[in-house]
């Protein structure tokens, strides 16, 4: 069976250093679950301070998983956590497009 936790809000860098806390209905992190993947999203296109802003002034990409240091595709690339394990990834972007990448098929854009 394929569940979610609660959503999270990682902050405008997209909580790089903090630890992902796994809860579901609030309730705190069961001890029956094996985490498969990560889905996100990047809310409204934003400048350099992480205030929205317009498409065209968009300073983090964000209709594209983010790439460089601490970036999705890092995270990705390690296979999520220390451990790893995780090999299925998604990303909301304001555009309305919704990316997946998978270890097997890169990134490839989802139907809508």
């Amino acid at each position: 069976m394929y569940g979610y936790s609660d959503p999270y809000n990682m902050g405008p860098h997209g909580g790089a250093g903090l630890t992902l806390p796994i809860t579901i209905n609030g309730a705190a992190e069961p001890t029956n679950y094996m985490l498969f993947g990560m889905g996100h999203t990047h809310d409204n296109y934003s400048n350099q301070e992480g205030h929205p802003t317009s498409k065209a002034n968009d300073y983090w990409d964000s209709d594209h998983f983010s790439i460089g240091a601490n970036s999705d595709m890092l995270f990705m690339h390690a296979g999520g956590p220390p451990n790893g394990g995780w090999n299925f990834f998604t990303v909301g972007t304001p555009s309305g497009n919704i990316l997946e990448w998978t270890p097997q098929g890169g990134v490839q854009p989802l139907p809508k």
